[in-house]
C-alpha cells in the first residue's frame, strides 16, 4: 500500500513536466555587446501550477517565480512559528499537569517546583500558554496560505505594466471642520497618462 502511495504522489509530482523533453519553438539571437545566446521567450509562470507548488512545499512556488529571495523569509518565518509552537505546548503542559495534581485532595501528590502554588497561579499560567500555543497555529496556518496566494498573485501579475503611464501621490492635507476646528488628512492623487 505505501509503494502504491509512493509512485501515485510521484506521477503526480512529475506530470507537469511532461512537456519538458518536447521541443518548443523559440527563437534564440546573439546579443552583439557580450556574444551571449539569449531566447526571445521569457518565463512566464503559470499561477495553478505556482499555487500548487507553494501548497505542496512552502516557498517552491516563489522559486518557481524566481523570486529566489523570498524562500529564507518563509522558512524563518515557519521555523520561528514551529519554535514557538514546541515550547508554549511544553509550558502549556506542564501548567496543565501541575494544575491536576494541584486539585488532587491527596497529599504528596503534587509537582515538587510547584508544591506552594496556588490553583489560580497556575490556572492563569495554563491558560496563557493555551492562548499562545493556539495563537501561534493560526498564525502559522496564515503564512501557509499567504505563501500560496503570493506565488499565485505573482504569478498572474509578472507581466503587469508598471510602467509611468499610473502614478499616485500621497499629500497632507488640512482643512476646517465646522468651521472652527483644524483638522489634518491625507490625499491620494491617481493620474492615468495616455
Amino acid at each position: 500500500m505505501a509503494k502504491q502511495f509512493f509512485y501515485l504522489l510521484l506521477i503526480l509530482l512529475l506530470l507537469p513536466y511532461h512537456k519538458l523533453f518536447s521541443q518548443t519553438d523559440t527563437l534564440f539571437y546573439a546579443d552583439p555587446d557580450s556574444g551571449t545566446v539569449l531566447s526571445k521567450t521569457p518565463h512566464t509562470p503559470i499561477p495553478k501550477r505556482a499555487a500548487l507548488y507553494s501548497a505542496v512545499l512552502p516557498g517552491l512556488g516563489q522559486a518557481y517565480n524566481r523570486q529566489l529571495w523570498k524562500v529564507p523569509v518563509i522558512y524563518a518565518g515557519i521555523g520561528t512559528l514551529t519554535y514557538f509552537i514546541i515550547s508554549n505546548r511544553q509550558e502549556y503542559l506542564i501548567y496543565r499537569d501541575a494544575l491536576r495534581f494541584a486539585a488532587d485532595t491527596i497529599p504528596g501528590n503534587e509537582m515538587p517546583q510547584f508544591a506552594n502554588a496556588s490553583i489560580d497561579f497556575l490556572r492563569v499560567n495554563r491558560d496563557y500558554y493555551r492562548r499562545n500555543l493556539e495563537l501561534c497555529i493560526i498564525l502559522s496556518s496564515a503564512l501557509y496560505a499567504l505563501n500560496i496566494v503570493d506565488a499565485y498573485v505573482y504569478a498572474h501579475l509578472k507581466g503587469f505594466d508598471v510602467g509611468g503611464d499610473i502614478a499616485l501621490k500621497v499629500k497632507p492635507f488640512l482643512f476646517h471642520r465646522n468651521n472652527t476646528e483644524l483638522a489634518t488628512g491625507l490625499t491620494l492623487n491617481i493620474s492615468f497618462k495616455k
